[in-house]
């Protein structure tokens, strides 16, 4: 009995640094947004407008989202797409508009998706350099960036199934689950070596 209210306590105790743990350790910034979720077939960057779109164009689509969404500085952008994409920034509207990319920054991450922080109010512009993909409208422009200072819009278009607040991801559901995922594992260790 005395072994089992120790187990128990240590337990409790386990929770108690996770839960403090997770607390003190989540991120600092605004809110994620996944680029084209409502909008673009599957939520992904793409090349492909998808069968469920077939009235608008992709860059219809891209520029809808934008316009759906009040990014601000602290924001992360997150794009996600499989290996056959990259996430490049062009400096101006023009290169943008005519998909002129031979100078631009590279942003990909070496494994998808990849997360962009805004980090000032300068507009962002987004396009795909493998083949002719920004051609086919595989591209973004965000240009109404907010100040970090500015409130989060309480309301936002309506959620598909995946995603939460038009894009948002929920990260604090998620941190709760990875804490308690690792407080729930490391009781089940104990109670195995005890």
């Amino acid at each position: 009995m005395e072994a089992k209210f120790t187990r128990l306590a240590a337990f409790s105790r386990l929770v108690l640094i996770c839960l403090v743990l997770c607390e003190v350790l989540k991120p600092v910034g605004g809110a994620k947004f996944v680029v084209g979720a409502n909008f673009v077939s599957g939520a992904l960057w793409t090349n492909d407008p998808g069968p469920s779109h077939s009235n608008t164009t992709l860059v219809e689509q891209y520029e809808m989202w934008a316009n759906s969404v009040k990014i601000s500085v602290g924001d992360t952008l997150q794009f996600l797409y499989d290996d056959s994409h990259t996430v490049v920034l062009v400096s101006t509207k023009e290169m943008y508009d005519s998909c002129n990319y031979a100078t631009y920054t590279d942003v990909t991450s070496p494994t998808p998706p990849t997360l962009y922080i805004v980090n000032d109010t300068q507009p962002l512009y987004f396009v795909c350099s493998i083949d002719k993909h920004c051609a086919e409208g595989q591209k973004v422009a965000i240009t109404n960036i907010l100040p970090a200072s500015s409130p989060t819009p309480s309301v936002y278009p309506a959620p598909p199934p995946a995603f939460s607040n038009g894009g948002r991801l929920m990260g604090s559901l998620d941190r709760l689950r990875s804490c308690w995922t690792v407080a729930s594992s490391t009781f089940m260790f104990l109670l195995s070596i005890t």
